[in-house]
């Protein structure tokens, strides 16, 4: 009988996973890119000396995403998302735009430029969590000095981000 019932079970968990995978793509997608009372969410965070401090070695103090306007001829289920960094002790920020699809519950996203590539999933009912690729991803500032963050092993891979008010993105975007 409790073989029966163990069987039950996964084959239960086994057809409910892809329609909530399905469930989830779409629900991402949207929490990035729907306007929300005219204006585009925005997603970011700053790190503080304290958690600076305990990470010495992570060069990115502040980090912010947001949707850019549909552009003509963009692909169906693609949208363009503007990444965006600003380094400890640098006044400016480096900006990147990505083609981004949804893909297995999650954002895979690649930069403009072979400039790297990032996942982007949800965390919690108002956070996103920002995996930059392997190799990192690169930014350029409007002054066309680059850099390249993230990657394999650096501090500065995983980004927790929280859902902030569009000034943060604007700054950051060079709005």
């Amino acid at each position: 009988m409790q073989s029966w019932i163990a069987r039950l079970r996964l084959g239960l968990v086994a057809a409910l996973m892809p329609m909530s995978g399905l469930a989830a793509e779409p629900d991402l997608l949207a929490r990035l890119t729907e306007a929300v009372e005219g204006e585009l969410p925005c997603y970011a965070r700053s790190y503080g000396s304290q958690h600076l401090d305990a990470h010495p070695r992570q060069l990115v103090e502040s980090v912010a995403v947001t949707a850019r306007p549909i552009s003509p001829g963009a692909a169906e289920g693609h949208r363009e998302l503007l990444f965006a960094v600003k380094l400890k002790q640098q006044p400016r920020w480096f900006r990147k735009a990505g083609l981004c699809v949804a893909e297995a519950g999650q954002l895979a996203c690649r930069l403009e430029g072979d400039a790297g590539s990032a996942v982007i999933a949800t965390l919690g009912l108002k956070g996103l969590r920002i995996e930059t690729g392997p190799d990192g991803i690169g930014m350029d500032a409007s002054d066309g000095s680059h850099v390249g963050v993230g990657g394999e092993a650096s501090d500065d891979r995983v980004f927790f981000l929280h859902a902030s008010p569009r000034s943060v993105c604007r700054a950051a975007s060079g709005e």
